[in-house]
């Protein structure tokens, strides 16, 4: 079963506003939708909510939309495969204000431990070589309070004896301890190398959190395949050459 994120369809829909490109992102979309039974993934922040709900016994974890929601994606899919480009104009504008407020964000108390160790042992910062080690290197305490912090974002109380089990139980919360990854990956990379990110890297990003709501990642883009293990741990990753000589492969039997 294919899975599609919202982030997808949004960059597919941005092709519409592109001079000369209407007919061929048409054609993704038709391809879209005529796939039988699609697995539209939900957005961000439900993910991230719905694994807090379930560290909190209030429910298990749905990785793909309520059935209302998913007939409101598939029109939308049909509507991008036949109507015309402001409907395109229409969701990448709606898409890009949701955006705001599910990208990895730019975290003071992150940056904070970063600057807190470049000013007592600059030399150490200097040896770290990755954020994976940063994250590593931090007290437990400093991490509950990062992910505390964070979670405050998108409005959730948690008690430190839930996000505990969520950092130890790294594995049953997938989506929670990639995303946080994904933040620390953000912020080390200003505090670290003194650049900012670029607009493409923060939709990388959306894509390996998202992901966890599959069982395999596939990209063409070879940087973010290196990087992938140290962002998601928890699945399956592979480059879309090696995923399509798999497919090719499977057609021969």
């Amino acid at each position: 079963m294919l899975s599609i994120g919202l982030h997808v369809m949004y960059e597919l829909a941005k092709g519409f506003l592109k001079i000369r490109s209407e007919d061929k992102i048409k054609s993704l979309f038709k391809f879209l939708d005529q796939l039988n039974e699609p697995h539209f993934i939900p957005p961000t922040r439900d993910l991230i909510r719905g694994e807090i709900y379930k560290v909190q016994g209030k429910g298990i974890l749905l990785q793909r939309m309520h059935d209302e929601n998913n007939r409101r994606t598939k029109e939308e899919v049909w509507r991008m495969a036949n109507d015309s480009t402001d409907e395109a104009t229409r969701f990448v504008e709606g898409r890009e204000n949701e955006i705001r407020s599910e990208t990895p964000q730019l975290s003071e108390e992150i940056i904070r431990q970063i600057n807190k160790l470049r000013s007592t042992n600059p030399e150490y910062l200097k040896s770290i070589r990755n954020f994976v080690d940063f994250k590593n290197k931090l007290e437990e305490g400093d991490k509950l309070r990062i992910l505390q912090m964070e979670l405050r974002s998108y409005r959730l109380k948690v008690l430190d004896l839930d996000l505990k089990r969520i950092l130890i139980s790294q594995s049953d919360y997938p989506v929670i301890n990639t995303w946080l990854n994904c933040n620390f990956y953000l912020n080390w990379i200003p505090a670290r190398h003194q650049v900012q990110p670029g607009r493409d890297k923060l939709g990388d990003l959306r894509h390996v959190i998202n992901c966890c709501a599959s069982d395999l990642f596939v990209s063409d883009d070879e940087d973010l395949i290196t990087l992938f293990p140290k962002l998601n741990p928890f699945k399956e990753h592979m480059s879309w050459n090696a995923f399509k000589s798999m497919l090719e492969g499977n057609n021969s039997i």
